[in-house]
């Protein structure tokens, strides 16, 4: 009789591990501007995700990295993309987790590990 109490809570275990990430955003201000720098994430764990930043006034973000294999990646960028702002002046803070995700990550063929800061990649 003790196995289906196992398979109860393998399965509970398990509907745990499967919950979707929350992102992470880092507002910065400088005088009377705004941006906004955001690790997105696509579902369970940390994989896939994205680095966006936002402008004040743009609609639409700018991807400056993604990964879909390399944990830490994201988060790593990130921290080092904030710290350059406040290197040059903005004021940043990390929000901790969103309550609720942005815009679901959809990884494209050949994306992974990807720094595409220079490229200026805009979605």
């Amino acid at each position: 009789m003790q196995r289906p109490l196992v398979i109860a809570a393998f399965a509970a275990s398990i509907s745990t591990a499967v919950a979707a990430q929350s992102d992470q955003t880092f507002p910065c201000t400088n005088g009377g501007f705004t941006r906004r720098v955001e690790i997105a994430y696509a579902g369970a764990g940390d994989l896939p995700c994205e680095v966006r930043y936002f402008k004040e006034g743009d609609a639409t973000p700018y991807v400056l990295w993604c990964a879909t294999t390399k944990s830490g990646y994201c988060e790593a960028q990130a921290r080092d993309f904030v710290a350059k702002l406040e290197g040059i002046g903005w004021v940043c803070s990390d929000s901790g987790r969103a309550p609720a995700p942005s815009a679901a990550v959809t990884p494209r063929a050949g994306d992974d590990d990807t720094d595409v800061l220079g490229a200026g990649t805009k979605r």
